[in-house]
């Protein structure tokens, strides 16, 4: 058997690994140059940002076992700091009973959780897959090969479009993602904290989410310097879709130094990360969706949920299913 994995984000990394310890040869396909989808990590001069999802909270699900166990816990940290909130600007303690949740980040990045799992598969980057055939006899056509069966490990809207390629009739529509714009700052004045991150509980501000990176993790920045990621809401992502990066980074700065303080004035570094397709907002179960014997699987966390223990598991299935029938 021969399967192709369209998305080299965590749940087709983990249906690749899965059959391929189970002797199936398999190939992923990506489009960017990473790994590890939303789980991602860039570094801008001295500064290292997790620009998608900011930690790791397996919950004691399969992924716990896998991190702990199965591959490299170098560099694997917990996250000491708990999460606060702020509302109408005041900074306050966050919920005691979430924070007691373990945290987890890697030193280098959190793409490290995609790359190790990784080890071993064949994986082609740069290597977009665009449309899919269902030849007549059998069998699933992908970037000039046949495949015995396909998983499409992506956002459901991009699924659905290679599902209407293939003249395959399931409709994925029930299933809303959320826009999320993520701002990377750089500065050079030191920052401390009891808290690693900042959060709107009532997801209401434009700011819902500001990561200290380096309180969270060490490594993050020079000595004396601070690494931010702000997150901004759905409303303000969507609304701002095609505003210009400068506009986007002066809004934040009004927001970061009301809460941090009015040094947070001139960044050293700043980017803006755009996520079409952050989260899930709504899911469609993976067994509505994938029939036994389907030779295009649907999987990516649209199936699970949005956290990064959610879209394993959303992989795991697709190989469980292609391994049982």
């Amino acid at each position: 058997m021969k399967v192709a994995v369209v998305g080299a984000g965590i749940a087709g990394i983990a249906c690749a690994r899965l059959l391929h310890q189970a002797g199936v040869e398999t190939v992923i396909f990506e489009k960017s140059k990473g790994f590890s989808g939303r789980a991602a990590t860039r570094r801008v001069g001295p500064y290292t940002f997790d620009t998608g999802a900011t930690s790791i909270t397996p919950r004691g699900r399969a992924l716990e076992t896998v991190m702990m166990s199965e591959i490299s816990t170098q560099g694997l940290i917990r996250i000491e700091r708990p999460i606060y909130t702020h509302v109408y600007g005041r900074i306050e303690p966050g919920d005691p009973m979430k924070n007691r949740i373990p945290r987890y980040v890697y030193e280098s990045g959190i793409n490290q959780i995609g790359k190790r799992l990784a080890t071993g598969l064949d994986i082609r980057l740069e290597t977009e897959i665009s449309a899919m055939e269902l030849p007549r006899d059998g069998g699933v056509f992908v970037h000039d090969q046949v495949f015995d069966r396909a998983v499409l490990a992506v956002p459901l809207p991009q699924a659905q479009t290679l599902l209407q390629s293939a003249k395959d009739p399931r409709l994925l529509t029930a299933s809303v993602y959320r826009p999320c714009l993520s701002i990377l700052l750089g500065f050079a004045v030191p920052f401390d904290a009891p808290y690693h991150a900042i959060l709107d509980p009532d997801q209401l501000h434009p700011l819902t989410w500001l990561s200290v990176e380096t309180l969270k993790s060490p490594g993050r920045a020079p000595a004396g310097h601070t690494a931010l990621v702000a997150q901004m809401g759905p409303a303000y992502s969507r609304r701002n879709d095609k505003t210009e990066d400068d506009r986007i980074i002066k809004d934040v700065l009004v927001d970061i130094q009301r809460l941090l303080g009015d040094e947070f004035v001139e960044p050293e570094v700043a980017e803006v990360k755009r996520w079409k397709y952050s989260q899930p907002e709504s899911t469609i179960s993976f067994a509505a969706l994938n029939a036994p014997g389907r030779p295009i699987i649907v999987s990516g966390d649209g199936t699970t949920g949005g956290r990064i223990e959610h879209a394993y598991e959303a992989g795991m299935a697709a190989a469980q299913s292609i391994l049982q029938t």
